[in-house]
This record gives structure tokens, sequence and C-alpha cells, in this order.
């Protein structure tokens, strides 16, 4: 494919990554985003280093569309997309029993469960996460790509590591109930 992002189109492009250690077969990746994304007037794919692709679509409306209907998944593992340039994702939510917001998150490292937050009054709140539409994670070092009993996890190739059992930092409760 002979095309590059230019100044003017680059609200046409975005960048995306499976997390996953083996990569997919790039046809196969590209037969399902297709599905997935369904463009109305469709998209190209390029494969670029480490993983990461770049899609091309044709219109401005099945890009935004592609961006608001994510997380999407492969194979039960998480397609992350992102804009180029100065796009970014919208919040929104109300305040109740729980806040729901939208965030971009590194994906390279490991979810967060929580975050100790200090008030206007100077009293200490600790929030805690739960994330809706969450693919595979590690129950061991939090992050995206691998399941939770992975034999794959790096922490457990580190000296002195000791399974700890049904006791992992990370467990099940990090995925938000539906319609909650």
């Amino acid at each position: 494919m002979g095309w590059t992002a230019d100044s003017e189109s680059h609200h046409l492009y975005l960048v995306g990554r499976l997390l996953l250690s083996k990569q997919p077969k790039f046809d196969a990746l590209v037969a399902s985003a297709r599905s997935m994304l369904n463009p109305v007037k469709g998209l190209e794919m390029k494969s670029l280093a480490e993983g990461r692709f770049l899609i091309r679509f044709n219109h401005i409306l099945d890009c935004n569309r592609a961006l608001e209907g994510w997380p999407l998944s492969f194979e039960k593992n998480t397609l992350v997309l992102n804009g180029i340039g100065a796009r970014s994702v919208s919040g929104y939510g109300s305040w109740r029993a729980t806040l729901c917001i939208c965030v971009a998150l590194n994906v390279t490292l490991p979810l967060v469960r929580a975050l100790r937050l200090c008030t206007t009054s100077g009293e200490d709140l600790l929030v805690s996460f739960t994330y809706e539409r969450l693919q595979n994670f590690c129950y061991l070092c939090g992050r995206l790509g691998h399941g939770h009993i992975s034999i794959y996890c790096k922490v457990r190739f580190e000296e002195g590591f000791q399974d700890p059992g049904d006791d992992s930092p990370y467990r099940q409760w990090l995925r938000a109930l539906a319609n909650s």
C-alpha cells in the first residue's frame, strides 16, 4: 500500500494494537476488523512495527463510529484503537453511588485497581475502579493481553516468584457488572 497520513486527512486514521503476546496473521486481523468496524465507505489497513497497525477510513463518520465503539475484541483479546494527533476521547458521567467515565489507558501498564485522592477539605478518599467490556487480563500482573491463568506471564519467571493462588492482586471483580 502506498499511502501515508498527511496533515489534512489525519482525522481519517486510527492506530490499532491487539493486546496479545503472539500476533495473529495480519490477513485474519484485517478481515475481522472489517467485520467488526463495518465501515460504510470502507477502510484500508497497513501493518506497523511492534504489533501495531494503521487504519485509514474513507469517511470521517466511519472513523468516529469506530472510536465510539471501543474497546473491541479479536478472539477474546482486546483490540485498542487511538486517533492520530490531537484527537481525544470524551468523558461522561453523573454523580451517584458510582461515576461512569470514559478514559484512555496506557495498555502496556497494569490496570489501575484504586486511587487515593485528597478532597478540597483535606480528606483522603480511596476510589476503586471497575472496567466495562474488560477483555482478557492477567490476575498476576494486571496487564491486558494474556489470560487470568496464563503460563506466559513474565511475573511467573521472576526470581523468587511464589504463586499467590486465590490471593492474586487482580481478580474478576475488576470487571464491572452489566448495567451497574
